[in-house]
């Protein structure tokens, strides 16, 4: 069934990556229906399937992604904002305001659930 589900739906489960600036280690984890479209992204970050990372609005800022963040399934990274290092966003957060590094955020909206520290 998912070979007949590719061959019906090929171009519409894409992954798109419109950032000029990424740190080498990126995994893409099942990348299908996933928009990358960050201002950076830091060194070794996981970013899984169904995530969008962008502007909030049109003309609006891209986000900043720092080191060693994990961008869980479903979750929307937006605006001009900044993801800490050694973050990981929960599966399907929306992440609208900065988070610090060494956090867990899940939520709509995101919120700080654990510092690691």
């Amino acid at each position: 069934m998912g070979n007949i589900l590719s061959i019906i739906y090929s171009n519409k489960l894409l992954l798109f990556i419109h950032t000029s600036n990424i740190g080498g280690g990126l995994f893409i984890q099942h990348g299908h229906s996933t928009r990358i479209e960050a201002e950076s992204i830091g060194e070794n970050c996981q970013i899984w399937q169904n995530v969008t990372i962008g502007k909030k609005f049109s003309g609006g800022m891209r986000p900043r992604i720092g080191n060693n963040v994990k961008i869980c399934t479903g979750a929307c990274v937006l605006g001009d904002i900044h993801i800490g290092d050694n973050v990981t966003v929960g599966a399907n957060a929306v992440v609208l305001s900065h988070i610090p590094d060494n956090c867990i955020a899940v939520g709509i909206p995101a919120r700080i659930i654990n510092n690691k520290e």
